[in-house]
């Protein structure tokens, strides 16, 4: 049933709506379908990846304005996760 093109896309609206105020879309649109980091393409990102591109906040996941969501591939996803974790960690002072 959730296979069906019809559910998918009520889905990806739905997850859209919740976490991005309806944006996503249009972020996709504004950056060209692109990483605006490495500038890997929405089809690459599908090849390489087997998905699509991210939609992230910049900095308040509250605020779904589309200047605050920007475009990443998987692996500059990853990468800013690991960079943004390892910066709210606290160092410990030998």
């Amino acid at each position: 049933y959730n296979l069906r093109p019809e559910i998918i896309k009520k889905m990806k609206l739905k997850f859209d709506l919740k976490y991005f105020g309806g944006n996503r879309q249009k972020v996709l649109e504004r950056d060209s379908f692109r990483c605006t980091k490495c500038g890997l393409t929405e089809e690459g990102s599908r090849n390489l990846f087997k998905r699509d591109l991210y939609v992230l906040h910049i900095k308040d996941k509250d605020d779904h304005g589309i200047g605050n969501l920007i475009t990443f591939c998987k692996k500059c996803f990853l990468y800013r996760n690991r960079h943004v974790a390892d910066s709210n960690t606290p160092k410990l002072s030998l």
